[in-house]
């Protein structure tokens, strides 16, 4: 791996100090047509607020991954008329939008060439997806983050704090630094007020350390180039001797591209992330950002799945538990919740950990009741964010019972290891020269014309099939009472 371009290409080099002059504008067709028109390329109206931008960006991500069979290749019809946009000017569009909305749209497109040069727009579909396990856990943990995470210096200054001493006489002061941080992860985004430059050497040597012990085990080569993304103390013991005014600047810009690279370095390598950089450095709610996330997909792909011919049958159990997870809110005050003993209320319950079918053995089951069906694309991002047993239960949508006849997979979930499409990019990154794979066999596109429009839930559906506005669910749906209305307090709190 040493010699593989891939790791230059996120970890850098030990020249990544490089000032905004000396960057050209490189910028590609699609993303100058993002930044003259963001709203366009979105289609979202020019006064919308944040989280339509964010609907569409997460629209755009849902398409692009059934363009990759990643999930039914009919969504990409199914959720629009037009052509989903590229990966990369769908982003910049948004984070457009979202200066706009906090009204400093004006810098960002003053150093959209340096932020395209520092990666902030890298990346691909599949980074919105929920699937990285935590480092230094257990790998069962019920715990995920995705990739989509991108990092800025927005403020950086010298500060004089205070040093252990003798304890009789003056105290000692010491030079050091103060960050603040815009972190845009899934679409939201938020700042780092204050995070020291001790507080980052201190914490970056800890992970190096203990969480990314796993690689070292793997892999000892890229763990030493990973390892050169957690070395600050360079850049800030230099900034703080330095006596030039914009030298806290250049350190914050270096170490906002360190962090956002170590971030997207152990996702590709290990599938998972550090809990310490996340939560505690770029000071995010990772867990809080899944469960809000992922109804909101699941929305998008059982209305793209209603029509397909395949349905996977799942557990009510489980459902049930992952709805209590998914579609919790914290109690207002004026609820009036009692306290009640071995648990806290404000607390959300667990995820319902890997997707299992076991219980699915017995006789005298009923659809509803012990067990729902679910289209494609669902069941293979339950799969993927959440695991499974590898037991499945395919059945035509005209036979849905658990006692018929197994139907045939459908394409997005019949590969033998559905999680593979992440894995893939680290797998043929780490082969200088990958062999050549012999084509792979054609696939049947599933036949719209004849498809029913009553669901297996019961009911008719009330949109136009190309409509991705949810309305009411039908009453047997697996995501039935689901999400609240549109602009809720759990939006609002997310600028």
């Amino acid at each position: 791996m040493a010699d593989f371009s891939f790791l230059d290409a996120i970890c850098g080099d030990d020249r990544d100090v490089v000032e905004e002059d000396h960057i050209q504008p490189n910028l590609t067709s699609s993303i100058l047509n993002a930044v003259q028109a963001p709203h366009a390329v979105l289609d979202v109206p020019e006064n919308a607020p944040p989280w339509v931008a964010r609907d569409r960006l997460r629209l755009n991500c849902v398409r692009l991954l059934a363009r990759q069979g990643v999930f039914s290749r009919a969504l990409t019809n199914a959720l629009g008329k037009k052509p989903p946009r590229a990966h990369a000017a769908a982003l910049v569009a948004h984070a457009l939008l979202d200066a706009k909305a906090r009204r400093t749209s004006g810098e960002l497109e003053r150093r959209m060439s340096s932020l395209v040069h520092d990666g902030a727009f890298d990346g691909g579909p599949c980074d919105l997806l929920h699937v990285l396990r935590p480092l230094a856990q257990k790998r069962r943990t019920p715990k995920r983050a995705c990739s989509m995470v991108a990092v800025r210096c927005v403020g950086a200054r010298r500060a004089l704090v205070a040093v252990q001493g003798p304890s009789n006489g003056p105290e000692p002061t010491a030079m050091d630094l103060r960050f603040d941080f815009e972190v845009r992860y899934c679409g939201r985004t938020s700042i780092a007020r204050g995070v020291s430059g001790a507080f980052l050497k201190r914490s970056l040597s800890l992970i190096l350390t203990r969480e990314l012990a796993e690689l070292l085990r793997a892999d000892p080569d890229s763990h030493g180039r990973v390892g050169k993304l957690c070395a600050v103390s360079s850049p800030i013991d230099k900034a703080c001797r330095s006596r030039q005014p914009e030298a806290p600047s250049i350190a914050g810009r270096v170490i906002a591209r360190r962090l956002q690279s170590l971030h997207r370095a152990t996702a590709v390598l290990l599938r998972a992330y550090s809990p310490m950089l996340l939560e505690e450095v770029l000071q995010l709610d990772p867990d809080r950002v899944w469960r809000e996330e992922e109804p909101r997909v699941a929305r998008l792909l059982e209305a793209g799945d209603a029509k397909s011919k395949v349905l996977y049958l799942v557990d009510e159990r489980w459902l049930a538990t992952w709805r209590a997870w998914a579609f919790w809110s914290p109690p207002k005050p004026s609820d009036g919740v009692p306290e009640t003993k071995g648990g806290d209320p404000e607390l959300p319950p667990v995820p319902p950990g890997p997707l299992s079918s076991s219980r699915l053995k017995s006789d005298g089951l009923k659809l509803g009741a012990d067990y729902r069906a679910v289209g494609p694309s669902l069941y293979a991002y339950l799969v993927l964010c959440h695991g499974g047993d590898g037991v499945r239960l395919p059945r035509a949508r005209g036979a849905v019972d658990l006692y018929a006849l197994p139907a045939e997979q459908a394409p997005c979930v019949a590969a033998s290891v559905v999680a593979a499409f992440v894995s893939r990019r680290a797998r043929l990154r780490r082969k200088p020269a990958p062999p050549p794979k012999p084509p792979p066999p054609p696939r049947v596109e599933e036949d719209e014309s004849d498809a029913d429009e009553t669901t297996c839930f019961g009911g008719q559906r009330q949109r136009e099939p190309g409509s991705v506005e949810m309305g009411e669910l039908p009453t047997l749906s697996p995501l039935h009472d689901a999400l609240p209305p549109r602009g809720d307090a759990s939006d609002a709190e997310w600028p």
